[in-house]
């Protein structure tokens, strides 16, 4: 079944799970996982809102914007930022080469930029560069005898409403988990986990490249700093209901009816709509799910449902 994305500004939570075989990670590989996936965001040009790396799975919050332009400067240094720590990145070189290249001009170096561009701002080329280099780094550690992928089916994807009751359940999804997962009692304790707003000083410079470009955004996205507070919908501190893990990770696309309904057609040429929860605090959250059809019906093989 096609992943459903947007060519425009969107926001998309992820969750990746490890084979059933798999051992699970330690401290030492979760620390590493989280390390990396920064640094393959910021390749990406990919804007972590939130991200956590559980012992069996990762989960993040991402935002994304496919009209991002990207100049041969801030090509290069993203490609460094990308081979931290090798002596030559996948091109076969290094950014001062690359640097040169790009510089040459001609035929070779609008070449080298739609190869680097085609990687940067989609949501399926920043998981399959997460997840390659987090496989190579595991298999090459633990001396695995054949390599192998690490991971179980494909990578699941919601694209999300940047609506603050939407988004906020979402992000308290994400923030929750290792509580959930029963790691630790207050989540805010869990070392292997990332918020937009914790990001620290040393990523000052980032952060105002991600304003400025903000500030280029149309004027949905910029309701983005109202959304940082995640949205309360926990009670007495209680994580959410345990089925919400399925609940909100089997979604396409999630949020009030009105915006589900719109990119259920868009998606599989349909208008269905599901309530994730009879709560309270989500009673506008709904989302368009995949489903089968019988074979010969009139239907499309896959849609929300």
């Amino acid at each position: 079944m096609a992943r459903y994305k947007i060519g425009e500004l969107g926001s998309y939570y992820v969750r990746s799970r490890l084979r059933p075989e798999m051992a699970g990670w330690g401290e030492r590989e979760c620390a590493g996982a989280l390390a990396l996936m920064r640094r393959v965001a910021d390749f990406s040009g990919v804007q972590l809102v939130d991200a956590v790396v559980l012992p069996r799975e990762i989960q993040l919050l991402v935002r994304l914007d496919p009209r991002e332009e990207v100049p041969d400067e801030e090509l290069v240094r993203r490609y460094r930022v990308l081979m931290e720590g090798e002596e030559v990145g996948y091109l076969g070189y290094d950014g001062d080469r690359l640097a040169e290249l790009l510089a040459a001009g001609g035929e070779g170096a609008e070449k080298l930029r739609v190869r680097l561009r085609s990687r940067m701002q989609d949501l399926s080329a920043f998981m399959k560069t997460l997840k390659q280099r987090l496989t190579m780094s595991y298999n090459r550690r633990h001396a695995r005898i054949g390599g192998g992928s690490l991971w179980r089916d494909r990578f699941e994807s919601t694209l999300v409403q940047e609506r603050a009751s939407i988004y906020g359940v979402y992000r308290e999804h994400v923030q929750t988990a290792p509580a959930r997962a029963g790691l630790v009692e207050e989540a805010s304790a869990y070392p292997h986990a990332y918020r937009m707003e914790d990001e620290p000083t040393a990523y000052e410079e980032q952060r105002v490249r991600r304003r400025k470009r903000a500030a280029r955004w149309d004027p949905v996205a910029r309701v983005a700093d109202s959304m940082i507070p995640p949205y309360l919908s926990l009670r007495d501190g209680r994580p959410p209901l345990p089925e919400w893990d399925e609940w909100l990770a089997r979604a396409v696309v999630a949020g009030t009816a009105s915006f589900v309904r719109k990119h259920a057609r868009r998606w599989r040429k349909q208008g269905k709509t599901t309530a994730l929860a009879e709560t309270e605090d989500a009673t506008e959250l709904v989302a368009a799910r995949p489903h089968r059809c019988r074979t010969g019906a009139e239907a499309p093989s896959s849609g929300p449902g």
